[in-house]
């Protein structure tokens, strides 16, 4: 599995490349307001709208800094309907790696729901956690972000 490494925070995360369509620098995004929380706008992505989350608001409660390595990752969320997509603001996504799956470690940890994340993997200098983009949104904020129907 090939991971895209990023921070959220100062700790390091991984999600499968499988999942990412592109990589793209933080551009602005169009202010949708009356959103939950960690929902910081739209994305014209190939002419499309793609809903935009803020990984470190939503996890740490503070928005992730306007840095030169902040990026959005533009991925899939399978649990929306059919071409559904999210784009994820995160710093330091700068990394890649290529990893076995059965190497990920759980952390015996009960997290809050919705879980959002997977197993941790010993790595180098610092463990990486997984992100696992079907489990990043509660069921309300994933009716409020799709509400309508989604081109394929």
């Amino acid at each position: 599995m090939l991971l895209m490494l990023f921070n959220i925070g100062d700790d390091r995360f991984g999600i499968d490349a499988q999942d990412l369509l592109e990589v793209l620098p933080a551009v602005p995004l169009q202010t949708v307001h009356g959103m939950p929380a960690g929902v910081v706008g739209l994305l014209s992505w190939r002419a499309a709208l793609v809903p935009v989350i803020d990984l470190d608001l939503l996890t740490l409660g503070q928005p992730c800094p306007a840095r030169l390595s902040t990026r959005i990752l533009v991925v899939r969320y399978r649990p929306g309907p059919p071409g559904a997509r999210i784009g994820l603001r995160v710093q330091r996504a700068d990394d890649t790696a290529t990893v076995n799956p059965a190497d990920f470690l759980e952390t015996g940890l009960t997290p809050p729901a919705p879980p959002r994340f997977g197993g941790v993997l010993p790595h180098a200098h610092q463990p990486v956690q997984q992100v696992l983009p079907e489990q990043l949104l509660s069921d309300a904020v994933r009716a409020s972000l799709f509400s309508q129907t989604m081109p394929t």
